[in-house]
């Protein structure tokens, strides 16, 4: 693996590791916010839950496709690799014929 894709896996683990804290502060002012409708405290932290449901869920699809991005980067190398193998092999083949 390159140095310049073993950094942009780096780069997408801290984004994904500053996600996960978002994450948390999210999910408490969440349970915060749903204890107090559900106490009748305030009405308008419905709105607040409401938003925060949004946001969690456009939280787990970044963390999807962060996800994503870092398996495909950990075996784009072993496929390009192999593809180049292969290539060469056939040119070899046929240039010996």
């Amino acid at each position: 693996m390159y140095y310049r894709e073993f950094a942009r896996i780096k780069k997408i683990e801290n984004f994904l590791e500053n996600l996960a804290y978002a994450s948390i502060l999210l999910d408490a002012g969440l349970s915060v916010a749903t204890l107090l409708v559900i106490k009748g405290v305030l009405s308008a932290s419905a709105s607040f839950v409401a938003l925060a449901d949004y946001l969690v869920f456009i939280e787990v699809i970044l963390a999807g496709v962060m996800l994503a991005v870092i398996l495909a980067l950990k075996h784009y190398s072993k496929l390009t690799s192999g593809i180049d193998r292969l290539i060469f092999k056939a040119k070899y083949k046929a240039a010996r014929v």
